[in-house]
């Protein structure tokens, strides 16, 4: 028999070494408890997420069934700690109780910012990092997890979103029907704002940013002309490609890939980055347009409804839609790659309302009550809390004037042209509306009994008469 094993005059077996046993006894119980306490905080962690998705502006989680939504309501009496403006003050309710699509719900169309009541994500997320924190298994890296990576959803700084700057189409729809909508690049002075746009990033946007700390901007552009020529003349700000590439004793590259290359190059030394994403493209209306064709076309959309409405060989809004939802999945990955990085989207006019409308949830009738940013204008949204809440919108401020242009020598000879200039920048806090003769309103009874005409009061609340 080992020389470590015996048994008693009762026959039972008896270690040699009780202390031995006894600590292996302890290991065990010790491991079993840790296990237990892990599983306990897992759980918890999917509590966490599944309250504050719930909250969350953006649907591309698990927790987007969970249809809660902060909307407000004079009718429901707002808890203390909130003020009695029904403006401001923000209260929990579900969608299929109190749901007015055609509210001002996040306050981006009137500037009133509304709060967003999170506290009980935050109290839960606390408990359960507490709880996290108390596991510890020496020697085991896959112990240690933390709540907030465990969660999944890393938020960006800020995210901009700039309109590119005035296209050839822009000026002269008809060209539309001789050049290819993603051939259509910038006029002059499109190249002017998007200078302007690269200024008022860089210096007013980004501007807490350190002096040449520029790794934490990427771009990510659609690949159609006019939007990377406005990538291009707004990158200008901190890089201007005519300097690229020149040496001290004032030699310059020779060929245009040369100083393309070396300008890239600058660009990337200073932490600049970028690429092309096609689902930033614009809404397609057709190959070659018809003018004749396309202006019938948005007559009838107008009638049959913006947000609905396809074009011949096109897209519909809701096809853009689509197509933004795939890339918004896409970012908020790339969001985890690099958290805290600024993001700039250089795309078009409806992809941004689209973006907008897709990530904070707007309703049909809030999309067609939202216009189209101007030209080169920056809708930014600011990391606040556990979300992306919209900060406000950068536009130009443009100077027109009248010039003569024919015979200097007789001032009356010539014609009379519009030219325009970018004198600055102006900031609101509310995004760009469409003309109230533009707006349209789905009616939607409530009952077979309810008239069905729809109006607006003056708030801008639904209101079935």
């Amino acid at each position: 028999m080992s020389s470590f094993m015996q048994f008693d005059c009762a026959g039972t077996f008896r270690s040699s070494d009780d202390g031995a046993i006894n600590s292996g006894i302890l290991a065990f119980l010790s491991s079993a408890v840790c296990y237990c306490m892990t599983i306990r905080a897992k759980r918890k962690i999917k509590m966490v997420e599944s309250m504050s998705l719930s909250t969350s502006r953006y649907g591309d989680y698990p927790g987007e069934e969970d249809d809660t939504s902060y909307i407000p309501d004079c009718s429901v009496q707002p808890p203390a700690s909130y003020t009695s403006d029904c403006s401001s003050a923000p209260v929990p309710q579900r969608r299929s109780q109190v749901y007015d699509p055609h509210s001002d719900i996040w306050g981006h169309l009137s500037g009133k910012k509304v709060l967003h009541r999170q506290e009980s994500s935050f109290n839960i997320a606390k408990v359960a990092l507490n709880l996290s924190s108390e596991i510890c298994i020496e020697d085991s890296d896959e112990s240690h997890f933390d709540v907030r990576n465990h969660h999944g959803v890393h938020l960006p700084d800020r995210l901009v979103l700039i309109r590119h700057g005035e296209s050839l189409g822009n000026v002269n729809s008809d060209l539309y029907g001789e050049v290819p909508d993603n051939a259509m690049p910038l006029t002059d002075f499109g190249w002017e704002q998007a200078y302007a746009a690269g200024r008022v990033l860089k210096d007013e946007i980004l501007k807490d940013l350190q002096e040449g700390d520029c790794s934490r901007v990427h771009f990510v552009v659609s690949p159609y002309v006019r939007t990377v020529e406005t990538f291009n003349g707004i990158v200008s700000a901190w890089s201007d490609p005519r300097k690229a590439g020149k040496k001290e004793d004032g030699e310059a590259p020779t060929t245009r890939a040369e100083r393309m290359r070396a300008w890239y190059e600058d660009l990337a030394s200073m932490g600049i980055s970028w690429h092309e994403d096609p689902r930033l493209r614009e809404q397609d209306f057709g190959n070659y347009q018809d003018p004749d064709t396309i202006k019938q076309c948005k007559s009838e959309r107008h009638a049959f409804g913006p947000f609905y409405y396809r074009y011949p060989d096109g897209e519909s809004a809701s096809d853009v839609y689509d197509r933004a939802s795939t890339f918004l999945e896409s970012l908020f990955r790339s969001f985890r790659s690099d958290p805290g990085r600024v993001y700039v989207l250089v795309t078009h006019g409806i992809a941004i309302r689209v973006l907008l409308c897709r990530y904070f949830r707007y309703s049909v009738d809030q999309y067609h009550k939202l216009a189209n940013p101007e030209n080169c204008e920056c809708v930014v949204l600011k990391k606040d809390g556990r979300s992306l809440d919209l900060e406000g919108r950068y536009a130009l401020t443009i100077e027109e004037r009248e010039v003569k242009r024919g015979n200097r020598e007789d001032d009356t000879a010539g014609d009379l042209l519009t030219e325009k200039r970018v004198v600055g920048h102006e900031f609101h806090t509310s995004l760009r509306q469409l003309p109230s003769c533009l707006k349209q309103t789905r009616k939607i009874r409530m009952c077979p009994e309810d008239d069905i005409e729809a109006k607006e009061d003056m708030d801008g609340s639904y209101v079935s008469v």
